[in-house]
Parts: structure tokens; sequence; C-alpha cells
């Protein structure tokens, strides 16, 4: 992602990556994630649903970003499938997290967007517009 800072933390007893993400247009949000050993994977993230439909291997949850890391981290872990987990090292965290949005954006460039997805996108970033031109 062109212009994101993501920083990386790791729970190697639970095998739960915590991405803490930076983004000029988006702004900021946090996603703890989970591998399986048959390729997907569980997230919980802050970022606000974009409209975007996930692939089948790909299950989110979302929650407020008011909430303390430590509350998203114990939601993760309940609401993460428990069989399969995938055994992470630390020093593989990196590129598990590269190879998840490979595939992410492999798949979604495949499928490409729905016309409904085109259009929640093209609604979003109208009011958006529609708002910053009001504050200028």
């Amino acid at each position: 992602m062109p212009g994101a800072l993501i920083r990386i933390l790791f729970q190697p007893q639970t095998h739960v990556s915590a991405q803490v993400c930076e983004h000029p247009r988006s702004g900021g949000w946090t996603e703890f994630a989970t591998r399986y050993t048959d390729g997907s994977s569980d997230y919980l993230t802050t970022l606000p649903d974009q409209g975007i439909a996930p692939p089948p291997f790909v299950r989110t949850s979302r929650a407020d970003k008011s909430t303390p890391m430590d509350r998203l981290y114990q939601q993760h872990l309940a609401q993460r499938k428990s069989g399969g987990i995938k055994p992470v090292a630390a020093s593989e965290v990196v590129h598990e997290i590269e190879d998840a949005y490979m595939r992410y954006m492999v798949w979604k460039n495949n499928k490409g967007l729905t016309p409904e997805e085109v259009a929640h996108v093209t609604v979003k970033w109208a009011k958006a517009k529609h708002q910053a031109a009001g504050q200028s």
C-alpha cells in the first residue's frame, strides 16, 4: 500500500500478529491476524468497512477504534477459529503478512469489483469530496 506505515507486533504463544497501520488517506487503524494451515486468515480490524467483499479465505470482524488494544487482542482470541492455526515463527511474521496481502490482491484482481462495490466506493468518495469542499 503506497504511503502506508505499518508497525508489526507478534505474540508467539498465540501466533497472533498485530499491525498498527497509518495511511495518509485512510488514517490509522489496528488489525489483529491469525493465519491457518489451510491458507485462510481471521482478522479483527478497526478499519471501517470499505464496501469491498473479502475473499472466501478471509474472515474479518470489526471493532471500534476507541477500543483498547488489550481488549481487541482478547476479542480476536475469542472470535478466531481454534483449530488449524499455523505455527508462525517471529522471523516469518513479515513474510506471512506480505503473503496474505498478495493472495488477497491476486484474488481481488482476478475477481474484479462488482457493480455494487463500485457504487459503494463511488458514493463514499463523493461524500468525502463534498465534505472536504465544504470545509475549504
